[in-house]
């Protein structure tokens, strides 16, 4: 090797050490904000802990409204006629013989932003430890939701700045996903209704138990008098709505 090239190779060298250098410096000392749906979300260092604190008001959030959609039969405004539990309004989709079931993933979906549009920006404000390092603009907030099988998947865009004594930061993305199999249980919801009809009568417990055993899940069937409140159940999640015959006349 002569020489001349030997002093071009280290020259080389130390270029890329700078270039590597300078990068690893800006990802560090920068705000960043995240990747969309993948989950993959960075952060700088410095304010890791602020991101992760107004991101836990996600995971709250989220988690607190698919339970309460679970118990409303999957609505935030909960349509009349329903049954007043006065914590929770189960939606009655059969009554005297009609149907009245909109309830469908899309719909799911809609009322879940409900519920995120209505309580996470007053989560990130109450976080008092925090509290006076957060500016966030509201006005700018977006939610995505994604309903597949098995999973609900949520990313929220809330530009926000963080203002501590090493500098600002800028973020602006928030995700959370969780585990539930929606689109399954609103399928087994439509089929009870199915059944509702074809047998006005009864209550087909035998092919109920059949299908339920089938698709590994149960059902509950709460009878008082023409009323049945029917709850499906997964391994941690239940799904109410209500079902009113005309079996008796009402005195």
């Amino acid at each position: 090797m002569k020489r001349g090239q030997f002093t071009l190779f280290i020259i080389l060298g130390i270029f890329i050490i700078l270039i590597i250098g300078i990068s690893y410096y800006y990802i560090n000392n920068t705000s960043s904000s995240g990747a969309s749906l993948s989950g993959e979300i960075s952060v700088a260092p410095e304010a890791q802990e602020y991101y992760d604190e107004i991101d836990s008001c996600l995971e709250e959030i989220v988690e607190t409204s698919i339970v309460d959609l679970g118990m409303q039969g999957g609505y935030y405004d909960v349509p009349e006629p329903y049954f007043d539990l006065e914590l929770y309004k189960i939606p009655y989709f059969y009554n005297d013989g009609e149907e009245d079931n909109g309830m469908n993933v899309e719909t799911f979906a809609g009322e879940l932003n409900k519920y995120l549009e209505r309580d996470f920006v007053p989560c990130v404000t109450e976080i008092e430890a925090y509290e006076k390092y957060f500016f966030i603009d509201e006005e700018d907030l977006e939610t995505k939701i994604s309903i597949f099988d098995t999973s609900i998947e949520v990313e929220m865009i809330l530009p926000t700045e963080v203002k501590i004594t090493n500098g600002s930061y800028d973020f602006e993305d928030y995700y959370y996903e969780a585990e539930y199999q929606i689109p399954k249980m609103l399928e087994l919801k439509n089929k009870v209704l199915e059944y509702t009809v074809e047998y006005v009568d009864e209550i087909p417990m035998t092919k109920l138990m059949e299908l339920f055993e089938e698709e590994e899940m149960e059902i509950e069937v709460n009878i008082d008098f023409n009323e049945v409140m029917y709850v499906i159940n997964d391994v941690d999640y239940s799904y109410y709505f209500m079902v009113k015959y005309n079996w008796f006349e009402e005195e």
